[in-house]
């Protein structure tokens, strides 16, 4: 769908009568059923609300960790092979630092994931070689600060910020978009090869690939609520996350 700013607005495109803050407040999931559904069945809001949340995602990219140490750093810190004066300005910082404790934890949850073999591999169209099978991990939420509703996902050498829109039209199936990036918050658009989604409570289902954007974000639309396993191919490594709630009934 092309965005509705770009082009004059027909009668049938009315442009959006809500402000920054109400569209803040739909991404928030802070808005009622009725507002809901109005905003959603207007091209030029949806838009706006697009555009929106590419604003928080790089107001986000400049704020994150600016006064914390790098990941490598943290890294040495969680396996203990920091020592003296660098382990304890490292350590105080972490002990106020929600964020640093975060990252922690979830460098200790993907320490203790153990993944299982997979009889096949899902990208075997695309897949050149053997790739490392990683699973990626939720973060804690209370480190999601402006994100809202939004889920991130991590592994070792990506940040996965997974969002759910409720679709307009008589089916009212799900669309799931993603922001991959690296731990140091810039776009992995030249990493990541293929994403697709694959129903777990139905596994007779055919697997749903991502529609893939440069800068590393993805959509995939039409999902209908149940589980899914998120399947992410980068150059080096396959990602998963072994179970994706998506829609309300599940």
């Amino acid at each position: 769908m092309e965005e509705a700013h770009n082009h004059p607005l027909s009668p049938a495109h009315p442009p959006c009568q809500f402000d920054e803050e109400t569209l803040l407040d739909y991404l928030e999931d802070r808005v009622s059923d009725n507002l809901r559904a109005t905003i959603e069945s207007t091209p030029d809001c949806l838009a706006r609300v697009h555009q929106l949340r590419r604003t928080i995602a790089r107001i986000e990219q400049m704020l994150y960790r600016c006064t914390c140490p790098d990941v490598e750093t943290l890294l040495d810190y969680q396996e203990h092979r920091l020592s003296g004066t660098d382990y304890l300005i490292i350590h105080a910082h972490v002990t106020g630092c929600p964020h640093c404790q975060a990252e922690i934890t979830t460098m200790n949850a993907m320490d203790e994931v153990e993944v299982p073999l997979m009889p096949a591999p899902p990208f075997a169209a695309v897949q050149q070689g053997i790739r490392r099978l990683v699973e990626a991990v939720a973060r804690p939420k209370t480190a999601l600060g402006v994100l809202g509703s939004s889920v991130i996902y991590e592994s070792p050498h990506l940040h996965m910020d997974l969002s759910t829109e409720r679709m307009t039209g008589a089916m009212r199936n799900w669309m799931l978009t993603g922001d991959v990036r690296t731990p140091e918050r810039l776009p992995a658009g030249s990493l990541v090869e293929a994403v697709q989604v694959q129903r777990i409570d139905q596994p007779d289902q055919p697997p749903i690939a991502a529609t893939l954007d440069e800068d590393g974000s993805f959509v995939i639309a039409g999902l209908r609520s149940g589980v899914y396993r998120l399947h992410l191919l980068t150059t080096r490594e396959e990602i998963v996350i072994r179970e994706l709630h998506i829609g309300e009934a599940v």
